[in-house]
Formats: structure tokens, C-alpha cells, sequence
């Protein structure tokens, strides 16, 4: 259906106009919010402590393993960052050579694949001084 035929149906054009005005409002939303939240988290900050956890498998195909290897890399080279933790299963362990002489960058070795609880546990075990 064509956008003039959409827009000489009354049902069409109430649809639109709710849509456009609902879009309107949400990026008001968003402009606000990213106006609070200036200067409450910046890098200058002494006591900012970040750290990431994120799950390390090594996949079967070479692209995919190389797709993971740059998206931990691109983590190490984040400044904020100031703990990276890999939950590696048992049978992926080792973390490459790159990241296991990066003092930030800890492993933990897990079972199976990873779940939310072992997101937390990690959290809870490695994260309490933060």
C-alpha cells in the first residue's frame, strides 16, 4: 500500500500521527536523560572502578574464533576498564596469550556454558572491593 493511499484513509493517518508524536516524545526522553546524566560518570574520576565479565569459548570455525579474540582485545584496550573477567569453560581454557599477560584480565573457569547465576557468582567472588 502506498503512503498516499495510507494517508487518505483516516485510520492509517491516526496511526502515523499517534507513532510520530509517541517518537517525538521519546527522543525529548532520551535528550533529557543524556543531559542528567553529564558529568556523573567521567573518567577523571578517582574513585571510578569499572570492570566487564564476559563469557570466552573458542568456536569451531576460524572466523568466529577471530571475531571473539578482537571483541576481548577491543575490552583490553578500553582505559575505564579496570578488571575484565572471561568465564572460559573448562575445554576453551586457556585465554589467548594476549589477554593472560594483561594484569586486568582474570579467568574463571566454569563447567558449562555460562548462565546468568555464574555472571553473579563471579560478580559476588571477584567484584565486592568495586
Amino acid at each position: 500500500m502506498s503512503l498516499r493511499c495510507m494517508l487518505s484513509k483516516p485510520k492509517y493517518v491516526l496511526i502515523i500521527a499517534s507513532f510520530s508524536l509517541y517518537l517525538i516524545i521519546y527522543l525529548i526522553n532520551i535528550n533529557n536523560t543524556i543531559k542528567l546524566s553529564q558529568g556523573r560518570c567521567s573518567p577523571s574520576e578517582d574513585n571510578l572502578k569499572l570492570s566487564f565479565i564476559t563469557s570466552y569459548s573458542k568456536p569451531k570455525t576460524l572466523a568466529r574464533a577471530a571475531e571473539i579474540d578482537i571483541y576481548l582485545a577491543s575490552l583490553m584496550r578500553n582505559p575505564l576498564l579496570d578488571q575484565i573477567h572471561g568465564l572460559v569453560e573448562t575445554k576453551d581454557q586457556p585465554l589467548p596469550a594476549f589477554a593472560s599477560i594483561d594484569p586486568r584480565t582474570k579467568a574463571s573457569v566454569i563447567v558449562a556454558r555460562p548462565l546468568m547465576g555464574d555472571f553473579i557468582q563471579c560478580a559476588c567472588d571477584h567484584l565486592q572491593d568495586h
